[in-house]
């Protein structure tokens, strides 16, 4: 879904602010919620007990390196990027020029969203598509539908910002 249930009768979330809060108070709280609950399942688990240790090791370092690079955006966009959007918007209309997200910004969000879903697929790629073999613990199995969800919640905030948020203020 891509705006969430109790968001598409408010016509101010489609705006650039309401986006803006939107992805801030929602997705990427959602996303932070889900990967604490991983990271604290991997740091809990140095090795993975239903992996082979090769896989484990690997999972430890895809992981660590996505959420570094989801929490580094995130951390730009609360920061800098949104803060930004929000002064120099009112509604739809862009009432203050503004180079907040000029094309060399822009860009850059779009290589870290490319860098994300490529360590994304690779993840799903070492965890079989995060098939689920029923002699896995209850633990691994609920971090694998964490992972999934993760994933999911990803693609809706990526899918978000670059076909709603970013092409409406650089109208």
């Amino acid at each position: 879904m891509l705006i969430h249930q109790s968001d598409t009768t408010a016509p101010e979330s489609l705006t650039p602010e309401g986006l803006c809060n939107l992805i801030e108070f929602s997705f990427q709280q959602e996303i932070q919620q889900s990967g604490d609950r991983i990271r604290r399942y991997l740091n809990e688990n140095e090795q993975v007990p239903d992996l082979s240790d090769s896989v484990s090791d690997l999972v430890h370092m895809l992981f660590k390196q996505l959420s570094d690079e989801v929490d580094h955006l995130f951390l730009k966009e609360a920061v800098i990027i949104f803060p930004c959007i929000k002064h120099h918007y009112n509604g739809n209309e862009k009432v203050i020029p503004t180079s907040c997200v000029d094309n060399s910004v822009y860009r850059n969000i779009q290589g870290t969203h490319k860098v994300i879903l490529n360590l994304l697929q690779r993840l799903r790629q070492v965890l079989d598509s995060y098939a689920v073999k029923i002699t896995w613990s209850k633990e691994w199995r609920d971090c694998l539908a964490d992972i999934s969800l993760f994933e999911k919640k990803i693609f809706e905030w990526i899918h978000l910002e670059q076909r709603v948020l970013y092409p409406k203020i650089n109208q």
